[in-house]
């Protein structure tokens, strides 16, 4: 299965806006992405999830 690894640079990573554009653009695709943060992972079509990753 290909897989595709980015990293956000951005020192305070996602804010509320752009990770629901980011949850947004994920829940267009049928692939399973997740979102990792050291050990930690989220279901990137989740904003819940994906925002519990800040915490």
């Amino acid at each position: 299965m290909p897989q595709i690894t980015t990293t956000i640079t951005h020192a305070v990573g996602l804010h509320a806006r752009p990770a629901a554009l980011f949850v947004q653009t994920a829940k267009r695709y049928t692939a399973t992405i997740s979102v990792r943060v050291g050990e930690r992972q989220a279901n990137a079509k989740s904003m819940v999830q994906v925002l519990t990753l800040a915490a």
